[in-house]
């Protein structure tokens, strides 16, 4: 049988509960949608970023581009998922950032 793993996710510091974490410049966005879709975006500008498909492996290549603009002492990544995405992408998405 498989051993499973655990994945240590950094959690920033000093957030409540109730507080939002905010983007930065240095922050990528994943918005997670349905057939393995996913939107993916740097900083503020929504209207800049790229629609990938994680089928084909885009997903993993549009980020790696993204991340290897930001220092990975800087690097914030919010991961967002629809009602409407698969569990699938989202681990993808988790697996991506760390």
């Amino acid at each position: 049988m498989a051993e499973t793993t655990k994945l240590d996710l950094p959690v920033p510091t000093g957030i409540e509960n109730k507080q939002q974490v905010k983007p930065t410049e240095n922050t990528i966005t994943m918005l997670l949608g349905e057939n393995e879709k996913a939107y993916l975006y740097k900083g503020f500008d929504l209207t800049k970023g790229v629609t990938c498909n994680n089928q084909n492996g885009s997903l993993h290549k549009e980020f790696t581009k993204l991340k290897n603009t930001i220092t990975k002492k800087d690097l914030l990544v919010l991961i967002k998922p629809s009602e409407n995405s698969s569990y699938k992408i989202f681990v993808d998405a988790l697996d991506e950032s760390k």
